[in-house]
């Protein structure tokens, strides 16, 4: 009576203490991921820094080679002068949708050095700036990528609050 609880866990969480069950995987064709002639190329958006991502991107490099045109933004540009945040988004913003019309997959990632504020707040909040930036190239692109995957992650430990 009058309990509370306090869950920290990770995503799965949410579906199994609501009973909902998983569904298949899509297939390619599903998702109309097929080539063909004049198809827009594909759109990968990581900002997750963790090793775990560091490793699937690496992997996905590896596997897909000069087929995956990769566009690197460095943390410090985005969380330095708006001016030149805003240089580097406008800049590979235009460089993804140029590669998605000539029909290649493109890859729009972070730098994979953690930068830490000097609190958890203000950690946030470079976490959020780099996140609005990600989310800036995705909007700004003018052409329709074949399709998207985006593993874009902002998290606090709330226990350094």
């Amino acid at each position: 009576m009058g309990l509370k609880y306090l869950y920290r866990t990770g995503a799965a969480f949410v579906s199994a203490r609501l009973g909902i069950t998983g569904k298949p995987p899509l297939s390619a064709q599903d998702l109309e991921m097929s080539y063909g002639e004049n198809r827009a190329g594909a759109l990968i958006v990581a900002g997750s820094y963790v090793p775990k991502t560091t490793a699937q991107l690496q992997s996905l490099r590896e596997r897909r080679g000069l087929k995956l045109h990769v566009i690197e933004l460095d943390v410090e540009q985005l969380i330095g002068s708006p001016r030149v945040a805003n240089n580097v988004v406008e800049a590979a913003t235009l460089e993804t949708g140029d590669r998605i019309r000539e029909g290649k997959d493109v890859l729009v990632m972070t730098s994979r050095k953690l930068i830490l504020g000097e609190n958890p707040i203000s950690s946030l909040s470079i976490g959020s700036t780099v996140a609005a930036a990600l989310v800036r190239v995705v909007q700004n692109i003018d052409i329709r990528p074949r399709y998207i995957i985006a593993k874009v992650c902002t998290t606090t430990h709330s226990d350094n609050l």
